[in-house]
Formats: C-alpha cells, structure tokens, sequence
C-alpha cells in the first residue's frame, strides 16, 4: 500500500480533473482564485459517531435507501450540476449514495467516501480513520424540504454503513451554512477552521472551540 502523502496526492489530482472535466476551466478557475490567491474559508469539523437509531419512516409514504442503477440515471434531475460528480465518484469505489423517493421520483440524496475527496486547506485538516467515512453532503429537493427527510435519509444510511463495520463519521459545514449547520443534531464539534489568504499572505487558524455565533446556533440545535 503506498504512503499515506502518496494516496492523497492521488486523491487530489483525481479531484481536479474531474472538476475540469465535470464544471469547466472558468469554474475551477474561480475555485482556485478564492481558495489559494484571494478568500476565506470558515469551516466546522464534526465527528460523529453511529447510534444504531431505528428509522421512523413517517405518515408521506417517502422510501429511503441504496442507490440503484434507476436511482442514478434519475440524479441529474434532481441535482443537474452535482450528478456527474457523484456518478464519477461512485466508479471510483469506496462511495456509497443513499436517496428519498417518493413512488418513483427521486427527492433527495445523501453520499459518504472513505475519503475526503476536496482540496484547500480543509484537506491538510480532516482525517478520516480506518472505520470512519466522509460525509460529503446531503440534499433535498426544494418542494420536499421542511418534512424532516434529510434527517430520516441520514439515520436510513447511518444504518448501512453501521453494517458495513464502519463506527461514524467525519463532516464539515462552512461556517453561514446555517440549514446544514441545524442537521448537526448529535454532532461533535471538534475544529474549527478559519483560513484568509490575501495574495502571498496567507492566515490559517485551527482551533477546538468554536466562535460565538457558530456556537449559538449550535445551542439553538440542542435546545
């Protein structure tokens, strides 16, 4: 098995290329100009560990589970610009894709990796241990949001990857992400990242306590 540096080179100049191949030169261009000559980035680590929760399917009738072939074909519908990205990723291997149906419309998703398939300064940041995933990211169809389906879709792909010998995860938030920020329920902050690069200079602060603001919100979820 190679180093450790080795593979999340690898990992890296997978991620590129498939950002030129899947977004285009002006996209990853402007990625690129905030992430590494002028932006900022205030990112929250989370851990969480699996607690084996029952799902509690509900009254609307909406099914939860892994992604089938139909599932995939169906993706650009439901996220036109991230589809391409999830089907390169799941060839891959290493990936596992969970979705909300309603009958045979597709309403949401939720994709884990064994690793962290980003760059910047988050990617000299997050570990990922042997029995752990990356949480990549959530998401509802619009019309479906405010029914509590991505937390149903979270517990229904906790379960499978419980069974797979995996203990928990680890995910990020950017910091005005508020939506995601309140799915954290039960999550352990553990970092909080806050990284401003003007030209040369660069500032990148990791600390385990969070700022107030993130902090309250964060309460707000608990309470």
């Amino acid at each position: 098995m190679p180093p450790p540096a080795v593979v999340r080179r690898r990992r890296l100049l997978r991620a590129v290329w498939a950002s030129f191949r899947l977004r285009g030169f002006r996209s990853v261009f402007r990625r690129a100009w905030r992430r590494y000559v002028y932006g900022q980035d205030r990112v929250v680590i989370f851990e969480v560990a699996f607690t084996g929760r029952a799902l509690e399917p509900g009254p609307d009738g909406i099914t939860f589970g892994r992604a089938t072939a139909k599932d995939l074909a169906a993706l650009p519908a439901l996220a036109r610009r991230g589809a391409a990205r999830l089907r390169a990723l799941l060839e891959q291997g290493d990936c596992w894709l969970h979705v909300a149906r309603d009958g045979n419309r597709l309403v949401g998703y939720r994709f884990a990796t064994r690793g962290y398939w980003g760059h910047g300064v988050v990617a000299r940041i997050i570990r990922v241990d042997a029995d752990q995933v990356y949480m990549d990211g959530v998401f509802v169809h619009p019309d479906y949001r405010g029914r509590h389906i991505a937390n149903r879709l979270i517990v229904s792909q906790n379960l499978d990857l419980m069974a797979l010998g995996f203990r928990g995860y680890v995910g990020c938030v950017w910091a005005d992400n508020v939506a995601s920020l309140r799915l954290q329920r039960g999550s352990r902050p553990v970092r909080f990242v806050d990284s401003s690069r003007r030209l040369f200079y660069h500032r990148c602060t990791v600390s385990p306590t969070m700022p107030p603001d993130i902090q309250r919100t964060l309460d707000e979820v608990e309470s």
